[in-house]
C-alpha cells in the first residue's frame, strides 16, 4: 500500500477527500454521507521539534502525520473517535471526537513545553510531551517569524552545541599533539563561547517563565 492511502473503511487522506495545507487553512470539502471531518492543526510556536513530524493515531492507527505550521483533514464515519499524536515513546492525551453526518470537528496540537524542558518531557512527562485541544473552528496557521526571546534561545543553543564540540575536538587535539600550539587557544575560545551560550539560554528560560501568564 502507497504511503498516505489508508483502507476504505478508515479515515481517508488521499488529495481529495483530506487536504493537507501549509498554513492556508483547512479547505472546504463536502464529507459524503454519513461521514464527517476531523480538521487538525498544528501551531508554529514553539521551536521545540520543529523540524520533526507528529505521527496522527485515529482509533489507534496511525493514518498520516502532521509537521509545525500544517494542518491535515481526516474524513471519517460518523460517531465516536479516538485522536492521539506520538512521536518516539512520547504523545499527547487521547481525545474523543464526536463526529455528526456532515460536520466538521477541529483540533489543535503543539509541544507540550519549551525545549529546555526536554528532559522532564520525555520522562514524567511523556503523556503531555504532545498538546491536544479541541477547537470551535478551524485555525488558520499565520506563518510568523519568531519572536525576539525565541531567537535569542535558538541562538544560545546553537552557540552551547558549536563551542561543546569545538571544545572536544580542542581537548582531542590536545592528547594527540595533531595542533600544537594552537589547541589551548582553540579551548580557551570555545570554552568561553559555551559558558556564555549557556548563561544567555538560562536567562532566558527565566524570562519567558516569568512571562508566562499565571493559572
Amino acid at each position: 500500500m502507497e504511503e498516505g492511502t489508508v483502507p476504505a473503511h478508515e479515515p481517508s487522506t488521499s488529495t481529495e477527500a483530506g487536504k493537507t495545507d501549509d498554513g492556508g487553512g483547512p479547505s472546504a470539502v463536502a464529507a459524503p454521507l454519513g461521514h464527517g471531518i476531523i480538521v487538525l492543526s498544528r501551531l508554529r510556536g514553539s521551536y521545540r521539534d520543529a523540524l520533526r513530524r507528529y505521527a496522527v493515531l485515529l482509533d489507534d492507527a496511525q493514518v498520516g502525520s502532521i509537521g509545525r505550521g500544517q494542518t491535515l483533514r481526516f474524513e471519517v464515519p460518523s460517531g465516536a473517535h479516538q485522536l492521539q499524536l506520538k512521536i518516539d515513546w512520547c504523545s499527547s492525551q487521547p481525545l474523543t471526537a464526536l463526529v455528526e453526518p456532515g460536520k466538521t470537528v477541529c483540533f489543535i496540537c503543539s509541544p507540550g513545553g519549551d525545549a529546555s524542558e526536554g528532559l522532564t518531557a520525555v520522562s514524567a512527562n511523556r503523556g503531555d510531551y504532545i498538546t491536544l485541544q479541541q477547537t470551535p473552528e478551524p485555525v488558520v496557521i499565520a506563518k510568523t517569524p519568531l519572536d525576539r526571546g525565541t531567537r535569542l534561545l535558538v541562538g544560545a543553543a546553537i552557540g552551547f552545541l558549536g563551542g561543546g564540540i569545538t571544545l572536544i575536538g580542542a581537548l582531542i587535539w590536545h592528547f594527540t599533539g595533531v595542533a600544537l600550539g594552537a589547541d589551548n587557544a582553540v579551548a580557551g575560545v570555545s570554552l568561553a563561547v559555551t559558558l556564555a551560550s549557556m548563561i544567555v539560554f538560562r536567562l532566558g528560560r527565566r524570562r519567558r517563565a516569568r512571562q508566562r501568564p499565571r493559572t
